[in-house]
């Protein structure tokens, strides 16, 4: 992300910050203070060019970047930020931001000269001294005596640090000081975060991005975590869609005193949510023990401990918690790992899981849902370097005590969600924690169906709900509600009734401006997926669509135990879209490299785990690294590089020879594509079925 800066700009502030901050962490401790610098990263040039995309390979953490822009534009925009420096200086900042977020971001924008400190009782030197204002107010618990002797010793800059200018004390408000107020999360610092982490976004794919987000005053300063947390997406386009669900979702707990613990009653009937196969099944069967639980029909040992649910967001999770609530007529206690880790230190977020516990056992009976479980880091993957280790295996350690308390939670039933139960603590896993472990998927063509009506409800007979769920394939249940909430806003402004054009343009999003011959080679691409999947029997194809965020070719495989020929033939279909651009037009675009899930990240993690974990490579039954690890392609690529080309190259040459004797069918299906967008059903079927199967184990390898 390029921009111009003009004086009043906080962008290079917050750069040149960054820069800096990533040369400390390269430069070892005995050489901090020289003049360093991040390889491929320099700051602002005299022209005033400078992109954060520069930055993307820093491993920078985003909720203290976003915090660092907050921070920087309002000391930019309150006067020059050099005054805050200068000796005796006196400043205010008044925010409800986290204490530890708001340090962090003065740490990085001090001049390299100073230093930082809490304490006021040190040696005068170059030191900016931050004081939480209740701390020189006798009214407050926190008074410290002694504090203002401490500060008359030195003429150090000072920043005073409160959240209400209101309720200052005297002996604060008396200074000359300059006032500095830093709200919430603003959109204006979204274009840094796209940029930071996703590097591969355009100037212009950025500007729309954040375009598309709603305003975010409604979200309180302490929750910038949460808007934060939507950029753990993997497709950036996702990113406004999961923001605004939240802002949403805010709005409407704003006038609520008890947000984390209400009596739900769900939009949708438990018995009525469809997607949600074995763990809608799972969630039936422990309404049901609950019910006869509290009839006194059976004993609390009998009723199902807990029900972890995994599944890619949106999928229905949280609506699966507060639906099997709100049917039992039960408490819903809603808690996080990020909740928890954000109350602070190891202690403090020990401390909030407690407190959510008490809370549903206090409340019983009642439903506890824990979200993001999947962000207890996995103890058989801790680095051993000792960095961390220790806050993890206590925060997991703690969970379980928790989970295995079960004389002490009686009438409490656990409701896990993860988005990857892969990563997922084994020992959380276990039955007696959670006894019901299952897994969901997006919803099917069908489901989709089901979802829009309800979301619809009394104007759903005037929407042609099979042509939106072709639209939705792909796509989760929140985002069809949030397309028929967007639906409904583009209807009240026009001021007139809904229309399935209004549907399907809020589920399409605000499409790139592609050509004709663009939209054709999208659909070339995936169709290339379609064909060789259909041949090589690799899955069944549920549809195929391209869209504003590129095309998708669902396969489902059904096959349990993987042999080495059908590791071979899954690269062979992630490789074909690739083969039929260049089949059809000498040349590929980069939409299938790039990200960790694209089509040569699959391909080549493929070929990493067949080495070094399955034991299937040149060297044998030899086990290097857990099977899609980082470390697994990373011992691939540097000492069986070689061998994983051979092995992808064979992929392609499969693929292309295919494709090529199937060229009339792609051509054919690709032009279709192009114009429907979405293939599935009978259509998708009379294409695929001029495509003969081979016999498996024909496919050369190597």
């Amino acid at each position: 992300m390029q921009t111009q800066h003009p004086e009043t700009d906080w962008r290079p502030v917050v750069f040149d910050a960054l820069v800096r901050f990533c040369a400390a962490a390269h430069t070892p401790e005995e050489e901090n203070g020289s003049e360093g610098g991040v390889a491929g990263v320099s700051a602002p040039s005299a022209s005033g060019a400078l992109d954060f995309r520069n930055l993307a390979g820093e491993d920078l953490p985003l909720t203290q970047v976003a915090a660092l822009c907050l921070v920087a534009k309002a000391c930019v925009q309150s006067g020059d930020i050099a005054d805050i420096w200068q000796r005796g200086a006196t400043t205010i900042v008044h925010t409800s931001l986290d204490a530890h977020r708001v340090s962090w971001s003065w740490k990085r924008l001090l001049p390299d000269h100073f230093e930082f400190s809490w304490d006021t009782r040190s040696e005068p030197h170059h030191v900016l001294r931050m004081i939480r204002a209740s701390n020189l107010d006798p009214r407050r618990a926190s008074f410290e005596h002694g504090l203002v002797d401490a500060m008359t010793r030195n003429d150090d800059p000072i920043v005073f640090l409160t959240s209400s200018l209101d309720d200052l004390h005297p002996a604060v408000a008396m200074f000359d000081a300059n006032v500095v107020s830093i709200g919430g999360i603003e959109r204006e610092v979204l274009p840094v975060l796209f940029a930071i982490r996703y590097p591969e976004l355009t100037d212009g794919q950025i500007e729309e991005l954040a375009s598309r987000v709603p305003d975010l005053s409604a979200v309180p300063p302490g929750d910038i975590d949460c808007v934060v947390l939507a950029f753990r997406q993997s497709d950036p386009n996702v990113v406004p869609m999961m923001i605004a669900r939240y802002v949403e979702q805010s709005l409407d707990e704003e006038a609520s005193t008890e947000p984390k613990l209400w009596r739900p009653s769900s939009v949708v009937p438990l018995n009525d949510l469809v997607g949600l196969g074995a763990a809608k099944v799972a969630a039936q069967d422990a309404l049901g023990a609950l019910r006869d639980w509290q009839a006194g029909l059976l004993s609390w040992n009998a009723v199902p401990r807990g029900l972890l649910i995994a599944g890619p967001a949106g999928t229905g999770k949280t609506e699966l918690a507060r639906s099997l609530a709100g049917e039992a007529g039960v408490h819903l206690v809603v808690a996080s790992y990020n909740q928890w880790q954000k109350a602070g230190s190891l202690s403090h977020f020990l401390t909030a899981m407690e407190k959510s516990f008490d809370e549903a056992k206090r409340e019983a009976p009642s439903i506890l849902f824990i979200d993001e479980v999947d962000s207890f880091y996995t103890r058989t993957d801790l680095s051993g370097d000792g960095r961390n280790d220790s806050y993890d295996v206590k925060a997991i350690a703690a969970l379980l005590e928790k989970l295995d308390g079960i004389s002490d939670r009686e009438g409490v039933i656990v409701v896990g969600a993860c988005n990857h139960l892969k990563f997922v603590d084994p020992a959380i896993r276990r039955a007696g924690r959670f006894d019901v472990v299952v897994e969901i998927g997006l919803p099917t063509f069908e489901d989709l169906e089901v979802i829009l009506g309800q979301h619809l409800g009394g104007i759903a007979s005037g929407i042609d709900l099979t042509a939106c769920a072709a639209a939705a394939l792909g796509r989760t249940g929140a985002d069809c509600a949030a397309a028929v909430r967007l639906a409904g806003a583009t209807a009240r402004r026009g001021n007139r009734a809904m229309t399935t054009d209004d549907v399907l343009a809020a589920l399409e999003g605000d499409a790139p401006k592609m050509s004709d011959e663009e939209w054709l080679r999208l659909a070339v691409h995936e169709c290339g997926h379609a064909i060789v999947a259909t041949a090589l029997t690799a899955g069944s194809i549920e549809y195929a669509r391209i869209g504003s965020s590129g095309g998708e070719c669902k396969v489902a495989v059904t096959r349990v135990l993987q042999t080495e020929n059908d590791l071979h033939l899954s690269r062979c279909v992630a490789l074909a879209g690739r083969e039929a651009e260049r089949l059809l037009y000498g040349s590929i675009v980069v939409g299938s490299g790039g990200v960790v899930d694209s089509d040569i990240a699959k391909a080549t993690r493929s070929a990493s785990n067949q080495i070094c974990s399955f034991g299937m490579g040149s060297l044998g039954p030899i086990w290097l690294a857990p099977a899609g690890s980082p470390s697994s392609v990373r011992e691939a690529v540097s000492g069986h590089l070689p061998e994983v080309a051979e092995l992808l190259q064979s992929a392609e040459t499969t693929a292309r020879n295919l494709l090529v004797e199937h060229r009339d069918v792609l051509v054919e299906m690709a032009s279709y594509l192009a114009q429907t967008k979405v293939l599935y059903g009978d259509d998708l079927d009379r294409y695929l079925a001029r495509v003969p199967v081979q016999e498996r184990g024909t496919s050369a390898m190597r």
